[in-house]
């Protein structure tokens, strides 16, 4: 189960952090930027990703390894975005004021 943390920046900003996986980094991660504020990585990802990609799977392995790759990447990306969201925010000097189980 999941939790649902508010943060509060000294500037009086607010974020929603939500712990768990997040599929939506997992499958659309320069969506997930956007979402949470981070427009230049957004850009960045959305042009390299894909390029890359391409570029390197095709020409090193067969389609169906690449496939794999690309999966197991996704995977690994909605794991860790959630932890890496909350360190990011602890490390900016974002404060928890609120914190409560997520429904179902």
């Amino acid at each position: 189960m999941s939790k649902l943390s508010l943060y509060r920046h000294p500037s009086g900003r607010t974020a929603l952090h939500e712990s768990g996986y997040s599929w939506v980094a997992a499958f659309m991660l320069p969506l997930w930027l956007l979402l949470h504020g981070f427009k230049a990585w957004a850009v960045l990802l959305a042009v390299l990703l894909p390029t890359a990609t391409v570029l390197f799977a095709q020409s090193i392995w067969p389609v169906e390894v690449a496939g794999l790759l690309w999966l197991l990447q996704a995977l690994l990306i909605g794991a860790l975005t959630s932890r890496c969201y909350r360190w990011y925010l602890n490390r900016h000097d974002w404060v928890k004021v609120a914190q409560e189980e997520a429904g179902p």
